[in-house]
């Protein structure tokens, strides 16, 4: 069902599982293109369709939005952000990719169209300088940002950097991101967390680094990361790897913390609120999974989607 219209003005009164925008988000001073630019200042049409689609999701349902925002001179960008989605009903995690200065954020888009043209070119990257300089703006930050409707809790907030580039299988990746913000929250008290089970996630690899010594081999790093999703990695050391890999499901966090004492020759009380830290940050990253119905948390199913785009040709 394809309906034309001022952004969400067409389903005025309807509700949807998913909804996804790519809009015409460069921040810039022009209005010469449709697929560009916007016409409403700075990063006024991504904090307009993020806020607008909040409206229109059904419990649980997800938002997506492609998008630049404006990183002006007094303000955190990521306060910028979170108040774009504050009071909306929704958790929001924003994936930035990268951000650039003005100077090479103006050259890039305005190449797309004036790069035969140098005379054109270099009028315009003034225009666009001077807008920035108006506007306090000091870069522009671009990336991915994620809604989902979730009523009845304190919905919270999250800003994190990407990896360089977002691999197509990264949407399993993110929903079971917010599974586990959802799943930290009911473990919030240690006591709770060392009772629970977690399975270690199919996609975890460990690499090891080593550099030749009089003696032999020595390690030099120990990492653990995902082969698959957004592939987060992180150093660990041989007692913490030794430790993603025993949870198998069936063994509580509290006896495998018991077992690491052993092995440091350490009374369990006195290592088990840095280990359970480590747990949670490992559960944040996708590394280890909280059991759902005995089985490790995955995506969810069918949806019923809403795209938005200005690029409809």
């Amino acid at each position: 069902e394809c309906l034309e219209g001022d952004l969400f003005e067409p389903v005025d009164g309807r509700e949807f599982d998913l909804i996804v925008s790519n809009p015409p988000f460069v921040i810039s001073p022009e209005r010469h293109y449709i697929y560009r630019d916007s016409g409403l200042g700075d990063d006024e049409i991504a904090r307009a369709v993020l806020r607008g689609a909040a409206g229109h999701l059904r419990e649980g349902g997800y938002c997506q939005v492609l998008c630049n925002w404006a990183c002006v001179a007094g303000e955190d960008w990521k306060q910028r952000l979170a108040g774009w989605a504050q009071g909306t009903g929704c958790d929001a995690w924003v994936l930035r990719s990268h951000s650039l200065d003005p100077a090479a954020y103006a050259s890039k888009w305005i190449r797309h169209t004036e790069r035969d043209e140098p005379e054109a070119f270099a009028r315009r990257f003034e225009e666009w300088m001077a807008y920035y300089e108006r506007e306090r703006i000091e870069a522009i930050g671009a990336g991915l940002i994620t809604l989902r409707r979730r009523s009845g809790h304190e919905n919270w907030f999250q800003a994190s950097d990407s990896v360089e580039k977002v691999p197509a299988t990264a949407g399993e990746r993110i929903a079971r991101a917010f599974e586990a913000r959802d799943f930290l929250e009911t473990v919030r008290d240690d006591s709770l967390l060392r009772e629970q089970r977690l399975t270690v996630s199919p996609d975890v690899r460990l690499a090891q680094r080593f550099r030749p010594t009089p003696e032999g081999w020595a390690a030099e790093s120990c990492q653990l990361r995902l082969e698959q999703g957004l592939a987060p990695a992180g150093d660990a050391d041989p007692y913490v790897a030794q430790l993603v890999a025993q949870c198998d499901g069936q063994r509580r966090l509290g006896d495998l913390v018991g077992e690491l004492a052993t092995a440091l020759g350490q009374d369990p009380p006195s290592i088990e609120a840095a280990c359970l830290g480590i747990v949670r940050r490992l559960v944040e990253s996708g590394l280890l999974l909280p059991l759902r119905d005995g089985a490790p948390s995955g995506g969810g199913g069918p949806a019923t989607p809403l795209a938005l785009s200005s690029d409809v040709g």
